[in-house]
């Protein structure tokens, strides 16, 4: 490893980023196709929250070498720190449709079109974020067949239609995502709110019941519970 760019990590390590980005400033400008270089500028730009000379490197190296391990997150996150929402969901969307092209299977990673989803809604465009979701519906193999993150893009369909008002399209999918092999527990409290607001009280305490017991063990002292609580037992009047 080149001396200048060892004593640049280390600089990094230490969390004296600014330090760093300038000693790889220095570097790039004789060796501006270093790849490590270029990642480890980027990273230390975006510590510093200087989002733009973040986007410049990571970029740099995207065209370099898009494969480079962590730089495409890196580079969205940079992206997504200038409130560019847009073009994250866009190059999501991109990396998703180049793998559906060279076969990979989309249901590998349900969590992945759903950040893409995620980028679209806040870019204010729910839409097409709703069509993302779809699209991987739509392609996505038998329930036999389901795999870890399968809830993702469910919660996300159920929140998106709670928030549009659409009650019984928001219990659809959140009844899909707590009937999910792999639902976790944010599936079963989501499921909760989205009963009572769709009136169904008894169901909601019952559910409550079932994740208090079988997925917390039996626990309800959790603080993140408390107010999910509060919430059925009042509505439901118990």
């Amino acid at each position: 490893m080149n001396d200048i760019l060892e004593r640049a990590i280390s600089l990094s390590e230490n969390e004296r980023y600014a330090e760093c980005a300038n000693l790889l400033k220095s570097l790039l400008k004789d060796e501006p196709r270093d790849e490590q270089a270029l990642f480890e500028c980027g990273y230390a730009y975006l510590c510093l929250e200087k989002n733009e000379n973040a986007i410049e490197r990571f970029g740099a190296l995207m065209e370099l070498n898009p494969a480079y391990p962590g730089v495409t997150d890196w580079y969205e996150k940079a992206i997504a720190g200038i409130g560019d929402h847009r073009r994250v969901a866009e190059i999501r969307y991109g990396e998703l449709r180049v793998r559906g092209v060279k076969g990979k299977s989309r249901l590998a990673s349900p969590a992945k079109w759903t950040a893409c989803a995620e980028s679209y809604l806040a870019a204010g465009m729910p839409t097409q974020a709703k069509a993302v979701i779809q699209e991987f519906l739509d392609d996505a193999v038998s329930a036999s067949e389901e795999r870890p993150s399968m809830t993702a893009p469910y919660r996300f369909l159920a929140g998106l239609l709670l928030a549009e008002n659409d009650l019984p399209g928001a219990l659809e999918w959140s009844t899909r995502a707590v009937a999910c092999r792999y639902s976790i527990p944010e599936d079963h409290t989501q499921h909760i709110r989205i009963l009572l607001a769709n009136g169904l009280n008894d169901e909601a305490q019952g559910h409550y019941r079932y994740l208090v017991n079988d997925v917390f063990k039996g626990l309800d002292c959790f603080a993140e519970l408390q107010p999910l609580k509060k919430a059925v037992f009042e509505t439901c009047g118990a």
